[in-house]
């Protein structure tokens, strides 16, 4: 069995259990609804929605992006975790090892050796140091009229 096959069928085991919190007594009334609306169905289209719903989410600003993704998966009837796990490419705690990893990705696949750069906070390191010396530069011309 290789990792798709068994990446599969640990995501499908996973649907029974999640179903079975809705027997909570607090949660029983939303649980023919859910099961009507595939939100927590790992099959190929839910879960297609889900991960389109939560890139777009995850554009939200604050802590409203997972929120955000929950409702709309509602709406569109796509998969409610991984919504809110596509929402993690832009928390400000998972961005840092993401970029790192697709760094790491990408030196695999260019010809050559690659290093990230080393990170000493200093802002010449950037690509922005064009832009910032420019406005220097521009607010030392207005203090100076």
């Amino acid at each position: 069995m290789n990792f798709g096959q068994r990446l599969r069928r640990w995501l499908r085991s996973l649907e029974p259990r999640v179903l079975e919190q809705f027997e909570r007594p607090g949660l029983i009334w939303a649980k023919p609804w859910l099961d009507g609306h595939d939100l927590f169905s790992f099959n190929r289209n839910p879960l297609a929605k889900g991960i389109a719903i939560g890139l777009f989410c995850g554009l939200i600003p604050g802590p409203l992006q997972i929120i955000g993704a929950l409702f709309v998966c509602t709406f569109f009837r796509g998969n409610i975790i991984a919504a809110a796990v596509a929402t993690f490419y832009t928390n400000p705690f998972t961005i840092v090892p993401l970029y790192a990893l697709a760094f790491e990705i990408g030196a695999l696949i260019m010809p050559g050796s690659q290093s990230l750069p080393p990170w000493n906070n200093d802002v010449s390191t950037f690509a922005a140091r064009p832009v910032i010396a420019r406005a220097r530069r521009m607010r030392l011309r207005r203090a100076a009229h």
